[in-house]
């Protein structure tokens, strides 16, 4: 059987990425923990609300396809730690659960020898019970589909990561033992592969021969545009190509003939059930029919964009789309003056999945799904579906009901983590605070939409959480309540010695002290950004500072940055990173202490020639100095924590050296000696943006963009 995928990777009207994909994404997904993929128990997650099935589900909401569709609220199902993807080091996927990148291709041999490619260059592999991470010899690059003749004759679509000139693309076999370069070849806008035979490959517009020596040569493909966006074939020499602008072209087994659509919408996807059955869809709700003499449409959402089709009959078929609502972007985002820590706020666009069943006459809604866990492919096999989607989303048709596995406590950006050993806390932009209570993470009601940077806390029912525009946040183990400090600075950093002794700090040199009873400004005289505070020992602070970055918070290029002090003398410098000749800059982020006299920052450097590895100091109780240790990464750090001998660092790399806007997150593990090693050599991770470890066992948790938590156990 043959798959059906793929949204719309690039806007053609820009040449840019679609603008519903998020930049830096990264996915995979597992399967339900102790049942099959296909086994519906304990599935029933808590963001899809079913609108109507004439297969017998009880319905709820029932509506037509154009209509409004409801606000999914079911609870969320339970899950064990063996459902998580997990990377060969150690640490697993805590949220977006199962994990969290995006999936844009999936094609089986069976039920249970299934592929799903994505973001990142992730392919999973489904064996009948669970998913498992495959290795690639691929280099950075997002996989954008997969098809294949068999379970060992497997090909993947692969596309560099960031903007590579001259547009290229690679193809990834699977010979059912190992993933290998196949060939590689030039092109733009690549989405979709389709097999000929057994030694030709279409990938959009181009046509991949193997030749008697067994080298395969690429070549334009007569008569196909190079708008294709998707393809299925009959398995009798019919083959269906659709694209951009309403292109819809047949080949008859000898040539390809242009079709007349009726449309100018972008279509995205194509399957059929015979030669003369044939669906199309796309952009601005158009889904068309052709039987055999000509295409027809039927009337669909005008906001829906289709993504994706498969079926099993002439008359049982579904396809899956999206329906964006405004992007979320509260608080400042980038223009608070702790922004720095947390890189820019992304906007991500939300909205609704839609489900919709065509049944021999007409096509239905009949599952809407909330959020941002839209669906990018399709297959299935006898009466079975499974769709893969963004952010790891999974849903599953076992035959009687549509269920997913997808659960996330938030996708929001994460900026600050603090734990007690047993409950964490994680908080982020628009005022998100997430729990972990032992078991999962739960999102926590707040009274804020400003963007959180810290949080830090003296147990599980005494955490505080600060923000932009003076926000500080108090839990009492049974509610957030805000904390009035009369100021509308922005808020940057939290840290205590006890529950009498804690300190916030912000933008002008803010600092406030808490002695167990009231809150107090310290008179700083300095207008520097408090960018991180650690508090070694009472009545001592130490800071991180920006003092020339931000002038009127916006941003200049400009870094100038070092370690204060502030005591029962008031602030005073401790140390400034120095500077190598010409014109680089050194930065500090964070700091992290396991006492007064064992402290370390970490932070980033520029030079010439761009981003060079972090820079890492430590201060001995005696003094500070810029340490000879090596981070093996071009990149920044912004996160660190640990005991002696066991300290994680997280932030991202950059995979350009001359910028930081295509990069990918990275965690850092130093054991004491003069090496870091980076922990996700083999498994891409989004930007990370801080850490917190145990002070007693191998134990941490680190957070990210767009909701990523992982956990190292």
């Amino acid at each position: 059987m043959q798959s059906s995928k793929k949204p719309q990777r690039y806007d053609h009207r820009r040449g840019t990425p679609g603008w519903w994909l998020r930049s830096g994404l990264i996915t995979a997904i597992i399967a339900l923990a102790g049942c099959g993929l296909w086994d519906a128990a304990d599935a029933n997650n808590g963001k899809i609300t079913v609108l109507d099935d004439e297969r017998g589900e009880s319905p709820s909401h029932a509506q037509s396809g154009d209509g409004e569709l409801p606000d999914p609220s079911t609870p969320i199902p339970e899950y064990g730690d063996r459902q998580s993807v997990c990377l060969s080091d150690g640490w697993c996927w805590d949220n977006p659960w199962p994990q969290g990148h995006s999936l844009h291709g999936v094609w089986g041999a069976s039920r249970d020898n299934i592929f799903a490619v994505g973001d990142k260059q992730t392919i999973l592999h489904y064996d009948g019970e669970r998913w498992s991470l495959m290795e690639t010899p691929a280099p950075p690059v997002h996989f954008v589909d997969v098809w294949g003749r068999s379970g060992d004759d497997v090909y993947a679509l692969a596309t560099p990561i960031g903007a590579v000139r001259p547009p290229s693309f690679a193809i990834y076999h699977y010979d059912g033992t190992a993933w290998q370069l196949l060939s590689k070849g030039r092109g733009s806008r690549m989405t979709a592969i389709w097999g000929i035979g057994t030694d030709e490959l279409l990938a959009n517009n181009q046509r991949m021969v193997r030749r008697p020596s067994g080298q395969w040569t690429w070549q334009m493909e007569p008569g196909l545009s190079n708008g294709i966006q998707d393809f299925w074939g009959d398995g009798q020499g019919i083959i269906v190509a659709v694209g951009e602008d309403g292109e819809i072209f047949r080949h008859d087994g000898e040539q390809w003939s242009p079709m007349d659509s009726g449309t100018s919408a972008d279509l995205l996807t194509v399957w059929g059930s015979s030669a003369d059955n044939v669906f199309a869809a796309g952009s601005d709700g158009t889904l068309l029919h052709y039987d055999g003499a000509g295409w027809t449409p039927f009337a669909q959402n005008p906001n829906l964009t289709i993504s994706t089709l498969w079926g099993d009959g002439p008359d049982d078929a579904y396809a899956l789309g999206f329906s964006p609502t405004p992007a979320d972007t509260p608080g400042k985002g980038s223009n608070s003056a702790c922004a720095e820590k947390q890189g820019y706020e992304s906007k991500t666009a939300v909205g609704y999945t839609t489900l919709l069943r065509y049944d021999g006459s007409d096509w239905k809604a009949v599952l809407a799904i909330a959020g941002q866990t839209r669906a990018n492919s399709m297959w299935g096999v006898n009466g079975q579906y499974m769709a893969v989607g963004n952010a790891g989303n999974l849903v599953l048709y076992d035959g009687t009901s549509w269920i997913t596995t997808y659960r996330s406590a938030t996708w929001r950006n994460l900026i600050a983590v603090w734990s007690d050993g047993e409950t964490a806390f994680a908080v982020g932009s628009g005022g998100t605070i997430v729990r972990h209570d032992g078991r999962q993470w739960h999102s926590m009601a707040t009274p804020t939409s400003q963007a959180l940077y810290g949080v830090w806390g003296t147990s599980a029912d005494n955490v505080f959480a600060v923000g932009d525009s003076g926000t500080v946040l108090h839990y009492d183990g049974r509610e957030w309540q805000a904390v009035d400090l009369s100021t509308s600075e922005d808020l940057c950093a939290v840290d205590g010695s006890s529950s009498d002794d804690i300190y916030v700090g912000g933008a002008h040199g803010t600092l406030f002290r808490y002695d167990g009873e009231r809150w107090t400004q310290m008179a700083t005289g300095q207008d520097f950004i408090v960018g991180n505070l650690q508090v070694p020992e009472a009545e001592k602070v130490l800071a991180s500072v920006y003092t020339r970055a931000w002038p009127g918070y916006g941003w200049t290029g400009a870094t100038d940055t070092a370690i204060w002090q502030f005591d029962s003398a008031g602030w005073h410098k401790v140390f400034t990173p120095p500077a190598d000749q010409g014109y680089n800059s050194r930065s500090v982020f964070e700091l992290s202490s396991n006492g007064p006299a064992d402290i370390i920052s970490v932070g980033r450097e520029f030079g010439r020639g761009g981003v060079k590895d972090p820079p890492i100091m430590r201060y001995d109780g005696v003094q500070w100095q810029l340490t000879a240790e090596h981070v093996p990464m071009l990149g920044y750090l912004q996160g660190i924590s640990g005991r002696p001998g066991d300290t994680y660092a997280v932030g991202r790399r950059t995979l350009s050296p001359s910028h930081l806007s295509s990069s990918e997150g990275v965690i850092v593990h130093s054991d004491g000696s003069r090496v870091w090693t980076r922990h996700n050599q083999a498994y891409r991770i989004p930007s990370m943006h801080d850490v917190w470890s145990s002070a007693t066992e191998t134990h941490a948790i680190a957070v990210g963009l767009d909701g990523t938590i992982l956990r190292r156990r």
